[in-house]
């Protein structure tokens, strides 16, 4: 147990909706952390599964507290609960139906002492991608190439359900919350909003947590399958991606101000790509040097700014 860490106290915000089959193997396991967290916080999206009343139960005898979500999907209720003022040094994201391993804070905390006060940190934690009954298993691969804006703006490595934060960011995060607009992917987002601002991501190579794939992900991980792998880069490709591109790109110019002025030129750039003819914009893009992981990602990256989906 790492003592330095143990100084630190955590706040675990979970966002749930309809998750009465999977609830009490996560609840279980945050509370079972090796740093144990000061609070649970619950923001419920109107289950009628028996969620609620689990959820009940644990909050009769532990520090767990429910509210009701937005009612507007897991982004939407994640942003509801990190717009609350941070009581503690971490917070911590926490899916409905993971698994965490008993170490995941306490690693977590362990990184994210290393980071000044004043700089915000996002720790990443490294998942095990999970069958739905968690029997079938295996590790996540790690980001060939370093976090940092310029791949921020066109791809996410920070899945939410891997997310501690130090208070600078969520400091960063909840005054950033009162500027932006839609913002498709919470995770998306902070990990953005962080890069932009001059903060550090950092990544565990190490996992510790239980990531359940299952039919109702919101956002699953099918890229860890074959076909999955294949296929993903390509998505974007596709008119969503553009879509939620430009909304994420909105989000950052209300809050450009926040963002190191190194980004805020690269930000105003990557706009301003957007808008110009096919081999202007691939050309620009390449100059800022935006960037994907992995070859097919890259690939998948300039054709799109070519078809003009991104």
């Amino acid at each position: 147990m790492n003592d330095d860490a143990q100084t630190l106290s955590v706040t675990v915000l979970m966002a749930t909706h309809e998750g009465a089959a999977t609830l009490c193997e996560q609840i279980d396991s945050i509370l079972g952390q090796t740093l144990s967290p000061r609070s649970l916080i619950v923001s419920d999206d109107g289950s009628q599964d028996g969620t609620r009343e689990i959820l009940q139960r644990y909050a009769e005898r532990r520090d767990l507290t429910v509210m009701d979500g937005p009612c507007a999907g897991a982004s939407a209720n994640f942003l509801h609960l990190l717009a609350m003022p941070s009581q503690t040094d971490l917070v911590a994201l926490s899916d409905q139906d993971d698994v965490w391993l008993p170490q995941k804070l306490e690693r977590a905390a362990a990184a994210l002492r290393a980071i000044p006060a004043a700089i915000p940190g996002l720790y990443c934690a490294r998942p095990l991608i999970c069958s739905a009954d968690l029997n079938t298993c295996r590790i996540a691969p790690l980001p060939s190439r370093a976090p940092g804006f310029r791949h921020a703006m066109v791809q996410n490595i920070a899945g939410g359900n891997c997310m501690v934060m130090n208070r600078a960011a969520t400091d960063l995060i909840q005054a950033a919350l009162a500027e932006v607009g839609e913002i498709p992917y919470h995770d998306w987002w902070i990990y953005q909003l962080i890069t932009g601002a001059g903060g550090t991501v950092l990544t565990d190579d190490v996992p510790s947590l239980k990531y359940r794939q299952h039919r109702h992900n919101e956002v699953g991980s099918g890229h860890r399958t074959l076909r999955g792998f294949l296929t993903r880069p390509f998505r974007v490709l596709s008119g969503r991606y553009a879509k939620v591109s430009a909304a994420h790109a909105n989000a950052l110019l209300r809050s450009s101000h926040r963002l190191t002025p190194e980004n805020h030129t690269l930000l105003e750039s990557f706009v301003a790509a957007q808008a110009e003819r096919p081999l202007t914009r691939l050309q620009r893009l390449r100059a800022l040097g935006v960037y994907r992981q992995g070859r097919s990602g890259t690939l998948a990256l300039w054709c799109a700014a070519l078809m003009g989906r991104i």
